[in-house]
């Protein structure tokens, strides 16, 4: 039986999704409770007394406290999930998936330390210190000096330039310059806005997708004074919903992937 689960989607994103589906669904905007039995991934119903449900597509879009479980629940299904749900493993963990990124991206930076368990860590240059594995500008500091190391911490060199994101969707690409008030840039800012991407950002881009196995992601680099590009962090669950073109791009994705995954949809009104 098809049945789709989708888990976390914004509210401007869902109804163009959920109001396609010609089969039953769920829509949960927090995480739901699953289990994997013997192959089938089974969510908790919505309504009292539903029981456990098979599931046999996943859209999932969001970022959560301690969704990693989930993720690998998702992962040792390993069926039909949009973005895939082991490329969401090896990049959810914020410091790891740098790590990754960083042996293949053509521009890694470099001058990186990392400390744990109460070191302290030492810079003679302005640095950035990312701490926990929360994404969207959580966990970072800027120091000048030393930084104890409370939880596992990554500092690299602060570079001073102009921050952007290459969102990716499948085959199409944009570039987001990244804005602020402060040193961190982000996506949410009025002034963020969508520009033309630099050929060489996207290509690096696709090297980081196939990489992970992610068909959606956010990509971020710093654009030196000189403009040289350095990686900064590898997103999963990219923000889709800040700019609307994107927005209709995402939702226009996720319905071809769920038609040629095998579920029915109903005709555009």
């Amino acid at each position: 039986m098809t049945r789709v689960l989708m888990v976390g989607l914004e509210r401007t994103v869902s109804p163009g999704i959920a109001g396609r589906l010609d089969c039953p669904h769920l829509v949960s905007e927090l995480l739901p409770t699953i289990t994997v039995e013997n192959g089938v991934l089974l969510v908790k119903g919505t309504r009292s007394g539903a029981g456990y449900l098979p599931v046999s597509h996943v859209l999932y879009h969001g970022i959560f406290e301690n969704d990693f479980d989930f993720i690998t629940a998702m992962a040792v299904w390993n069926q039909k999930c949009l973005p895939n749900a082991i490329g969401m493993m090896r990049a959810r963990m914020r410091v790891p998936a740098l790590v990754h990124a960083l042996q293949v991206t053509r521009f890694p930076g470099g001058g990186r330390g990392f400390g744990y368990g109460g070191v302290t860590l030492h810079t003679d240059v302005p640095a950035v210190v990312k701490f926990g594995q929360w994404h969207c500008g959580e966990g970072k500091e800027q120091v000048t000096s030393a930084w104890r190391c409370e939880q596992p911490s990554l500092m690299e060199p602060f570079i001073p330039g102009r921050a952007v994101r290459i969102m990716a969707l499948g085959d199409r690409f944009w570039q987001i310059n990244l804005e602020g008030d402060t040193w961190k840039k982000s996506i949410h800012a009025d002034t963020a806005a969508i520009v033309e991407p630099r050929p060489d950002l996207v290509e690096d881009t696709k090297r980081l997708m196939s990489h992970f196995n992610l068909e959606i992601t956010g990509v971020d680099y710093m654009i030196d004074n000189e403009d040289r590009p350095h990686l900064l962090e590898v997103n999963h669950i990219p923000n889709v919903d800040r700019f609307e073109l994107i927005t209709r791009a995402y939702i226009e994705y996720a319905l071809q992937w769920l038609s040629s995954s095998g579920v029915p949809l109903k005709q555009c009104p």
